[in-house]
């Protein structure tokens, strides 16, 4: 498997979203993203792990 710096960055994100870090601002800041818009289309889907997390509450 080839392994990209975009994957670390999602998997960062996920991490994040995972861990109830729900602030766009603070995640956006940790990855020097300067529009927001962006940053929610391309990392605001739900993993399966929040997914459950999601249905378990």
């Amino acid at each position: 498997m080839h392994v990209t710096p975009h994957m670390f960055r999602h998997t960062h994100v996920t991490i994040l979203w995972e861990s109830n870090v729900s602030d766009i601002n603070y995640i956006g800041a940790r990855l020097g993203d300067k529009d927001k818009t962006i940053l929610l289309k391309t990392y605001g889907h739900l993993s399966k792990r929040s997914e459950q997390l999601n249905y378990e509450k």
